[in-house]
């Protein structure tokens, strides 16, 4: 797993000893950047479910202001730590290590807000609905921010809430990529 373009470009990404951390491919990754382009510039960037951050690191090195990573399981949060400070990004990134919901909840009551949310979770678990609703989560995006969601294509959608709708969605082997936008207020 490497860094494929930007200030970190060749950069390799340790990888967690884990049995659930499924890292973003390089062909998935490189899809979702050439999607989004610009709106990384001076994004600030939520990676729920980091794992080895590979998106987060990537949008870092391509531009992007500051990232907040959530992973709860501690030995990854710590190799993200290290990651962070071997790429001397430190300042640039927070590190939650705890459950996705709670994290939210703490960024929620801090008044952050995110340009760019990418959430990744266990392939086999239900977190894409349970954190597409809730509220706080929602106060989190900015006015024109986007959600990108992978999940197993196999798996079926889940709803939207009205504050999202869908921009796109592509599959790449067994990987479904959907990308979100939030709808505006006066629309």
């Amino acid at each position: 797993m490497r860094i494929i373009a930007g200030r970190f470009k060749g950069h390799r990404l340790p990888s967690p000893r884990t049995d659930y951390v499924r890292p973003t491919t390089d062909r998935v990754r490189e899809a979702l950047f050439s999607s989004i382009g610009p709106l990384v510039h001076d994004a600030h960037v939520l990676e729920l479910f980091a794992g080895t951050g590979a998106f987060g690191f990537e949008a870092l090195s391509r531009g992007a202001h500051f990232v907040a990573f959530v992973e709860k399981d501690r030995k990854t949060a710590e190799v993200l730590s290290r990651t962070a400070r071997d790429l001397d990004v430190r300042d640039d990134v927070l590190i939650l290590n705890r459950p996705a919901l709670h994290a939210v909840k703490w960024l929620g009551n801090r008044g952050k807000e995110f340009q760019i949310v990418f959430l990744d979770p266990p392939y086999k678990e239900d977190w894409i609905p349970r954190v597409l609703h809730d509220p706080v989560f929602l106060s989190l995006l900015a006015a024109r921010g986007v959600v990108i969601i992978e999940r197993d294509a196999r798996t079926h959608g889940s709803s939207i809430p009205s504050q999202l709708r869908k921009r796109f969605e592509r599959t790449y082997g067994g990987t479904l990529i959907e990308m979100l936008h939030r709808v505006p207020e006066d629309a």
